[in-house]
């Protein structure tokens, strides 16, 4: 449709079309687009250098960086979970660490998919929940404390098949 309601006539093209849109709106799509470039980029530097400065960090300091998930993030966790110590994952649990994972699964849940990359940041957030489980430190944290059995009923209480299969 053209701008006057009409069909836009055969053989223009594109460039005669843009041309016809007012240079006010120009600029705003050109500001939204460059917004939108700049957060993605700054998000994934954040990812990097959260993971790289995380890689031998403590429990407490790793709780704070999930207070701002990214990709980067997630996947280094839960390299770091399948890894550490009984007493680095005790302290990890003991500062919430796994209250948070959950608080975030549960959003990214209800956020639902809108790309590829939701769809494989809230994989490796589930991925950090099962290496805590597959952990004797954290299995014995989650059945002595019925908070976190409530909290993991609860992400799991969720229509995202893909999330109950990768838990369990």
């Amino acid at each position: 449709m053209a701008e006057n309601g009409g069909e836009i006539p055969t053989g223009v093209s594109g460039l005669e079309i843009k041309r016809k849109i007012s240079p006010g709106m120009q600029k705003w799509a050109k500001l939204r687009k460059e917004t939108k470039e700049r957060a993605a980029v700054n998000q994934q530097q954040a990812g990097l250098l959260a993971a790289s400065a995380l890689e031998n960090g403590d429990p407490e300091t790793w709780v704070k960086t999930l207070r701002l998930p990214s990709l980067q993030t997630y996947s280094t966790l839960r390299k770091k979970l399948a890894s550490c110590t009984s007493e680095w994952m005790l302290g990890f649990l003991e500062e919430d660490g796994l209250g948070i994972l959950f608080e975030s699964l549960e959003r990214l849940s209800q956020k639902g998919f809108s790309s590829f990359a939701d769809a494989f940041v809230q994989l490796e957030c589930v991925g950090c929940v099962k290496a805590v489980m597959n952990s004797k430190a954290g299995l014995d944290f989650i059945v002595e404390r019925k908070e976190c059995s409530r909290k993991m009923a609860t992400a799991l209480d969720t229509t995202n098949n893909m999330v109950k299969k990768h838990v369990i």
